[in-house]
C-alpha cells in the first residue's frame, strides 16, 4: 500500500497526522509519499506544506516515506512501487490532490 499524501491546510495538526500514520504502519506495510499541491481557484487552502520537512518527520516516525516534485512523478511513482493484482495507492490529503488526480487522468466534472 503507498498513500500520496499532499495538502494546502494549515490547520491540520501534523503531529496527530504523524500519529495516526505511524500507528496504521504498524500493522500494514506500505509507504507513503509526499507530494506538493497546487491551489485549486474557489477552493480555501494556503500554500503547500514544506515537503521536505514532512518527509523528514514521518521518517523519524520509521515509516517508509520520500517526497516527489510534482503529483505526478509521486502517483507514477506509486503505481510502480505497489503490486499490480493486489496493490493499492490511496490519494489523500487535500480536495487539491484530488483535483489534480481529475486533471492528470484527463476527467472533466460534471
Amino acid at each position: 500500500m503507498t498513500f500520496v499524501l499532499g495538502s494546502n491546510n494549515p490547520g491540520l495538526d501534523i503531529n496527530e497526522l504523524l500519529k495516526l500514520l505511524r500507528y496504521f504502519f504498524k500493522k500494514t506495510s506500505g509507504q507513503v509519499i509526499v507530494c506538493p499541491t497546487n491551489a485549486v481557484p474557489g477552493q480555501k487552502g494556503a500554500q503547500s506544506w514544506d515537503i521536505e520537512k514532512l518527509t523528514n518527520d514521518i521518517k523519524s516516525m520509521k515509516i517508509k516515506a520520500k517526497s516527489c516534485a510534482s503529483f505526478k512523478e509521486a502517483f507514477e511513482a506509486a503505481a510502480k512501487s505497489v503490486d499490480e493484482r493486489h496493490g493499492l495507492v490511496v490519494l489523500t490529503g487535500s480536495p487539491a490532490l484530488i483535483s489534480e488526480y481529475w486533471h492528470y487522468k484527463g476527467i472533466r466534472k460534471l
